[in-house]
């Protein structure tokens, strides 16, 4: 099975190269789950790469009707990171702006939702599209970065 390969462009650096995610994408001849995997999230670990690479060289030994639903995976989803490597030491596992860990800097519903288990209790019942709107549209205050 070959792989739908889509290049997400993410920015320009000074010298002009452009940093973007590859994404492969393997689907199934029969819709089913998604499974996302990605890898070098800190620029220094790219021992997740070989792994993928492997996932990927399986996966081209099979044909669609052996696959129910699809696999997406980003060898390299932070691509900024990886750039940023010097030798066998890595700036890359920290945003060089604020010096965050790339790891620990996801959104924190508790945090920013007080009212969270309200809102599921209220969304029971509901399908999904409504209730992602309802979040969206009504719940979710400004994203703020911890």
């Amino acid at each position: 099975m070959i792989p739908i390969i889509s290049t997400i462009p993410l920015f320009q650096l000074a010298s002009g190269e452009f940093l973007s995610l590859q994404v492969y994408k393997f689907v199934g001849a029969k819709s089913g789950k998604k499974v996302y995997i990605q890898s070098n999230l800190h620029g220094a670990e790219i021992v997740g790469n070989a792994v993928i690479y492997q996932i990927i060289d399986f996966f081209m030994t099979l044909n669609n009707t052996q696959l129910i639903g699809e696999i997406w995976l980003v060898p390299v989803c932070n691509p900024l990171a990886v750039n940023q490597r010097t030798h066998n030491f890595s700036t890359g596992r920290f945003n060089i702006y604020d010096s965050q860990n790339w790891n620990r800097i996801f959104w924190d519903y508790e945090k920013q939702h007080d009212d969270i288990e309200e809102f599921a209790r209220s969304q029971i019942g509901l399908d999904i599209d409504t209730i992602k709107y309802n979040f969206v549209t009504v719940h979710t205050p400004p994203l703020k970065r911890n």
